[in-house]
């Protein structure tokens, strides 16, 4: 038995996604299959290591998100070529498959098809709706529909589709003859709760990918008024909106950094904010830097109204906020400031530790073939 894992992203990549298919694939490997078989991790990280798996690397753009969609895009769909190429002639007995990368899983899908070997999806956000919500197609265009017939191809062909938040799964409703479909939460990772060790004056946390889905305007309206409080807004990040992170005179602004300088970063921190924009996509989203605060025990806000705030409030350790409300944000950081005694329970942390959740998934997807 011989199986494929597609992930563009591994560590040490940073991102949040790279973490979740390393705790797949670990576990999926160490932990679910109890078939003699060889396990093939395909992915662009280079220094991608993983015991008992064999690596195959393909070359990608280290740029990111901050070129224009159509170079991006067009790079993505070329990497599916490659390893849709290099799947046909090596040949494989089935594949773990991940959106993202989408335009890259399009073609990938496809060629599974065509030679009939079975594939699931572990699935992180929802295309093409995530283009439309990003204002960089037309809901009428004819490559939206393009889009969207192959997006029925991708999601219908599969075994099955592990989804990362409930929201996920609700909007793939509307898609046709979907295989069986769960939800496994991304969790966290085990890390110092930062309990000591804390910056002296009070600061407020933003980390991640500062791209179109991140209200950036808001956080900066925000900065202005922390500033006149007398409280730091700390900003980690990088991506297409960052020029306005840098303009602001009231954001301390450190740029990118590792997944583990980040962390350490963090923990200082007294509060941490997630803002993102109004539509569908962040609705029904849960920022994985929501469960990074989770995991260093520091309450945290969302907004908007989402999947993520309705958790952080119902297990009494964050606060969810209107989107546009920052008035509501800068008076939830100061009843924060006045009390700090939210943290998560024992039972969030022991059901929702990345080696508990990684594990749930890797069973989810070897229970799809």
């Amino acid at each position: 038995m011989k199986t494929a894992f597609v992930f563009q992203h591994y560590p040490p990549f940073p991102g949040a996604g790279a973490r979740r298919a390393k705790s797949i694939v670990s576990n999926y490997v160490g932990s679910v299959s109890s078939a003699p078989h060889k396990a093939v991790l395909l992915t662009t990280e280079r220094e991608a290591k993983e015991p008992d798996v064999e690596i195959i690397t393909f070359r990608y753009s280290k740029t990111g998100n901050k070129r224009v969609f159509i170079l991006r895009a067009l790079e993505e769909f070329f990497l599916g070529l490659r390893v849709s190429l290099h799947i046909f002639f090596v040949g494989y007995d089935r594949v773990v498959l991940s959106s993202p990368s989408y335009l890259a899983a399009i073609p990938i899908s496809i060629m599974l098809t065509l030679k009939k070997i079975p594939y699931v999806i572990e699935l992180r956000d929802i295309y093409p709706e995530s283009f439309l919500e990003a204002g960089l197609v037309n809901k009428g265009a004819l490559h939206y529909k393009a889009l969207k017939m192959m997006s029925q191809h991708l999601y219908s062909k599969s075994q099955g589709i592990l989804c990362a938040t409930e929201g996920l799964k609700r909007l793939l409703e509307p898609y046709r003859n979907l295989p069986k479909m769960d939800v496994v939460y991304n969790g966290f990772d085990a890390v110092n709760s930062g309990r000591s060790g804390k910056y002296d004056d009070f600061t407020v946390c933003f980390h991640g990918v500062l791209g179109v889905f991140q209200d950036i305007d808001g956080l900066v309206l925000i900065a202005e008024k922390l500033r006149e409080l007398g409280i730091t807004l700390l900003v980690i990040g990088y991506g297409s909106k960052e020029d306005l992170i840098r303009s602001s005179p009231n954001i301390n602004f450190l740029g990118k950094k590792s997944h583990e300088e980040t962390m350490e970063i963090i923990s200082k921190c007294h509060v941490g904010l997630s803002l993102r924009s109004n539509d569908q996509i962040s609705i029904n989203s849960f920022p994985v830097k929501v469960w990074e605060y989770i995991g260093l025990g520091i309450p945290c806000i969302v907004s908007p109204l989402s999947e993520a705030g309705e958790f952080v409030e119902s297990n009494q350790f964050g606060r969810q906020v209107a989107f546009g409300d920052y008035d509501g944000v800068i008076k939830a950081i100061i009843d924060f400031k006045d009390s700090l005694d939210l943290e998560p329970s024992e039972y969030v942390r022991a059901m929702y530790s990345r080696e508990r959740t990684g594990l749930a998934a890797a069973e989810k997807l070897a229970g799809y073939f």
